[in-house]
């Protein structure tokens, strides 16, 4: 099976802007950046995790795409079906495939 036959999850990338409110405080906006872009999300296994919190980051899951043509970058968010993730860092593997590094958001916990 070819890597994009793999890629058997959707995911929408999300990048925030910052405007100013009526009173001045700053107002956080999330936009889709990407929609619909083919994924496959794998939990970290825990001796993964282990290794990442070693350096100070709690990895919980790995995103795998095709490159897209609007870049990636830390700080973005992603969202797999109704799972909400925080990117925190994304290689680009020779051209041919991403591997990002996801922190799993959970809201109100």
């Amino acid at each position: 099976m070819s890597f994009s036959g793999q890629l058997t999850q959707q995911a929408t990338i999300y990048r925030t802007t910052q405007t100013r409110d009526a009173i001045g405080g700053v107002v956080d906006t999330w936009s889709a950046i990407i929609s619909l872009a083919p994924c496959l999300v794998q939990a970290r296994s825990a001796r993964e995790r282990y290794t990442a919190g070693a350096t100070g980051v709690d990895v919980t899951h790995r995103m795998y795409m095709l490159p897209q043509t609007t870049a990636i970058v830390e700080k973005d968010e992603a969202q797999v079906g109704s799972v909400r993730y925080k990117i925190l860092f994304v290689n680009n593997v020779r051209d041919h495939h991403l591997e990002i590094d996801l922190q799993e958001i959970r809201r109100g916990a």
